[in-house]
């Protein structure tokens, strides 16, 4: 079975407020997804085995923190931009920048 390139074609939304106060759910849009298993990559973030129903969206709460290592605290992510990839068996997609904003 053949399937559809990898690619992202669109975030929505694409920026929000940084601060692990406020959660900002995004959704990926783009095709060639798997229906278990992708893996987003949000700046030094990894979110493993998320899933595409239909192949097209992938949807997830942004990340806020860069998760503990041993005793390290998490660390808190700043705000700028982000490279927003997904991985799947077929390969990386071209990265689409999110932008965490200073809380106002």
């Amino acid at each position: 079975m053949a399937s559809a390139p990898l690619e992202i074609t669109q975030i929505t939304p694409a920026s929000g407020p940084a601060g692990v106060a406020y959660p900002i759910e995004m959704t990926i849009h783009g095709r060639g997804f798997m229906p278990t298993g992708n893996t987003v990559t949000f700046g030094p973030v990894r979110i493993s085995d998320l899933p595409s129903p239909d192949g097209r969206h992938i949807t997830f709460f942004v990340p806020k923190e860069v998760p503990s290592r041993g005793e390290v605290p998490p660390m808190v992510l700043l705000y700028g931009g982000y490279a927003v990839t997904v991985t799947t068996q077929a390969g990386t997609s071209r990265a689409v920048q999110f932008t965490l904003t200073r809380r106002r």
